[in-house]
């Protein structure tokens, strides 16, 4: 954007695997804002990391609620530079808008929950948009973020199955739904599994000028079942999900910010993809190797608690 300039870059060291996380502070003087961007999962093994550790206990956050024990730890590493861009006096009265994608989604959701609860900024001053971001937290941080919050979007694309996880408590009281139906609603008095706050945005076809998407605001709160909460997954068709994950508003997301979110480049982020179908098949495979073994996992384990 010509009008902004880069506050600071910070990447820190966020797991036991040495894999950082990054956050990025643009300032916009002429529209007196702060733009405040979180990077998504960069490795397999930090994807790894987020799927198994939200499936143990949460830990507080803030006394509104209990988020999830990975996501808080690498937010907590990135929270101070992020603290001092909005407490810096020449931003007083700058309204913040906070974004990324994956785990950028679930960083930026906490970050813009934290800068209101600690009366940084008022409700009215923060925004939210997220893209693929999965569930941070119980309902108890859901409902509470969304009075803190209540400018704020989770954009999905089609089958992305991330921001179904971790799963959610379901219910089979609910109308046509059958206790062996593979796709239940999400139940928000369930016993402190993961929850969404608002509002999705689901894009059920694709993300091209002018297809269409929804606002999801049915019930069950948060979670409505005639948006993307209504989807089943299937570990076979493993690639659908996570391609519709890596492609947000047509572009590769992680190619296209290499690029410098260049649209005339576009035709360049499928190139690494094409390269490596070209030039052999192995990374590929490894690569759909660990995610089949990852859905597979948390859905089989998701069965033995019953909770997918």
């Amino acid at each position: 954007m010509p009008d902004t300039r880069l506050w600071s870059s910070v990447n820190q060291t966020c797991d036991a695997l040495e894999s950082t996380c990054s956050s990025y502070t643009v300032v916009s003087d002429q529209r007196c804002e702060l733009i405040i961007v979180f990077r998504g999962t960069k490795t397999k093994e930090q994807l790894f990391l987020e799927g198994w550790q939200s499936l143990q206990p949460g830990v507080d956050f803030d006394g509104i609620g209990m988020v999830n024990k990975y996501f808080l730890r690498a937010f907590n590493t990135l929270w101070p530079s992020v603290k001092e861009a909005l407490e810096d006096p020449r931003h007083s009265g700058y309204k913040v808008t906070f974004t990324g994608h994956s785990l950028g989604g679930a960083l930026a959701s906490l970050a813009s929950a934290r800068t209101v609860k600690s009366e940084i900024r008022r409700s009215d001053q923060v925004q939210l948009y997220t893209f693929g971001q999965p569930r941070v937290g119980n309902a108890d941080f859901a409902f509470a973020h969304d009075k803190l919050v209540p400018t704020s979007f989770r954009v999905v694309h089609r089958m992305d199955i991330v921001p179904h996880m971790p799963a959610c408590d379901k219910t089979d009281n609910w109308p046509g739904v059958r206790p062996n139906d593979d796709s239940k609603p999400c139940d928000r008095h369930g016993k402190g599994k993961a929850y969404h706050h608002e509002t999705e945005i689901w894009y059920p076809y694709g993300m091209k000028v002018g297809d269409p998407f929804y606002e999801c605001l049915g019930e069950p709160k948060n979670e409505d079942f005639t948006c993307s909460d209504s989807l089943s997954f299937e570990v076979s068709k493993y690639k659908t999900y996570i391609s519709d994950h890596r492609h947000y508003f047509d572009h590769k997301v992680p190619r296209f910010g290499k690029l410098g979110c260049d649209p005339a480049k576009k035709a360049l982020e499928e190139a690494e993809k094409l390269e490596l179908e070209t030039n052999g098949s192995e990374p590929t495979k490894k690569s759909s190797g660990f995610f089949s073994n990852l859905i597979g996992k948390v859905k089989s384990l998701g069965k033995l608690m019953r909770i997918l």
